[in-house]
């Protein structure tokens, strides 16, 4: 596994967390072929969703808080 994709809320704590695993993943020479913030309250995450589809990454980290991951895993998997 070597391409990264990054979705996070622009949000403090969640931006900060992204922000770490970019540099994590650069640093153990992962490939973050993507890397996107939300705005808060972001119901629609298709269009982020269809650019990772197309960065063909092999893993996704996604940040923000319980309600917006579970709108970007439901959204995921239609």
């Amino acid at each position: 596994m070597k391409k990264v994709a990054i979705l996070a809320r622009n949000d403090l704590f969640p931006l900060a967390i992204a922000q770490c695993a970019d540099v994590s993943a650069k640093k153990r020479g992962f490939n973050v072929v993507f890397f996107e913030k939300y705005a808060i309250g972001t119901m629609d995450h298709a269009s982020a969703l269809t650019q990772i589809r197309a960065a063909q990454p092999e893993w996704i980290f996604a940040t923000g808080y319980i309600n917006d991951l579970i709108l970007i895993e439901n959204r995921w998997e239609t």
